[in-house]
């Protein structure tokens, strides 16, 4: 994911952070993980395009932006993207 960060012009500005797995069902089981990016909506917004069309399955559940108090800057958001996992 931070590669993909770094494609879009963005930067991962804090540690990732691993949240707690979420059985989905008796097979799949999600792994969710909070990012925090810095960059323009439009970077952020290509990130977003390129997790949606990665090749794993990778899904957005939040994106929350955050801006300076005057408005001025690049935004931060911090997302929750899960990764699914199908267990044997």
């Amino acid at each position: 994911l931070e590669q993909l960060a770094s494609d879009a012009g963005a930067k991962v500005t804090e540690e990732p952070r691993l949240l707690p797995e979420i059985e989905t069902s008796k097979r799949m089981v999600e792994y969710p993980l909070e990012l925090t990016l810095k960059g323009t909506y439009h970077e952020i917004g290509e990130f977003l395009g390129l997790v949606e069309s990665n090749q794993r399955f990778l899904i957005v559940r939040r994106v929350i932006f955050e801006t300076g108090e005057d408005g001025t800057g690049d935004p931060e958001a911090k997302i929750v993207i899960g990764a699914v996992s199908w267990e044997d």
